[in-house]
């Protein structure tokens, strides 16, 4: 898990799985996998997403939680900003440009094309109190929409 000297994991739909080679990939690898339509799936994610954060390792995550022709970018899941303001780890966004058109969903063959991947300024999560229910929530919002703003500056689709 050190391919990026750092240790890291890939946080994924449980459809992913059943994909050739990235569904043996993912799990020979020990990447994390979760059911979209599963609450407890889920809340057991972000749970081992809080204790590899903890135990320092990077996680990297499509927070728009689905993958579709149709472009624009999506509302993100919060699992992944809940469990930075949990941690106080520290958001890289990466935006990726391009992608949509290498491999469209529903298309099997990836098709020549140009794939730009740009990294912003980390955002860093706000200190939260133990006692501050309502601030946890307004924090994790506050990553998400920052997050999503940043990889928005840097790709030609409509924000939906």
């Amino acid at each position: 898990m050190l391919g990026l000297g750092v240790p890291y994991r890939f946080v994924a739909k449980m459809e992913v799985a059943r994909m050739p080679f990235i569904g043996t990939f993912l799990d020979r690898m020990g990447h994390l996998r979760f059911d979209r339509a599963s609450a407890d799936s889920r809340l057991h994610q972000a749970e081992q997403m809080e204790d590899l954060l903890k135990k320092g390792d990077s996680i990297f995550v499509f927070p728009e939680g689905t993958f579709t022709k149709d472009d624009g970018l999506r509302p993100f899941q919060l699992g992944a900003f809940k469990a930075a303001a949990s941690t106080g780890t520290p958001i890289i966004p990466v935006s990726l440009q391009g992608t949509r058109d290498f491999l469209r969903d529903g298309t099997y063959l990836p098709r020549p094309q140009n794939v730009t991947i740009t990294l912003s300024a980390p955002i860093v999560p706000r200190a939260i109190t133990d006692d501050a229910d309502a601030s946890d929530w307004h924090e994790v919002v506050r990553l998400r929409d920052a997050t999503r703003e940043a990889i928005a500056s840097h790709i030609s689709e409509p924000v939906l």
